[in-house]
């Protein structure tokens, strides 16, 4: 019993078939690929950054971050919030 080697390579048009078939696949699926210049992305992430030059940690907090945790709870699809003062 010939192995599966032996018999593509005793039988040229099989494997020139099988040749074809696959490259007719690869240039399909290349055709049917979607592609954009510029593609449209979205980063799952937003960061705000205030600076108060002597400022107390606390007037940040109480002053700006809680204000700007109070705007944003009412975003759609924020998970969640993390803040440093």
């Amino acid at each position: 019993m010939k192995t599966i080697i032996a018999w593509w390579a005793d039988n040229h048009v099989a494997a020139n078939l099988l040749m074809l078939g696959i490259l007719l696949a690869g240039v399909i699926g290349y055709s049917k690929l979607e592609r954009e210049l510029f593609p449209t992305v979205q980063i799952p992430v937003m960061q705000v950054t205030v600076v108060w030059p002597g400022a107390s940690p606390k007037d940040i907090e109480e002053q700006i971050v809680d204000r700007i945790e109070e705007s944003l709870k009412d975003l759609e699809n924020l998970d969640w919030v993390r803040s440093e003062s």
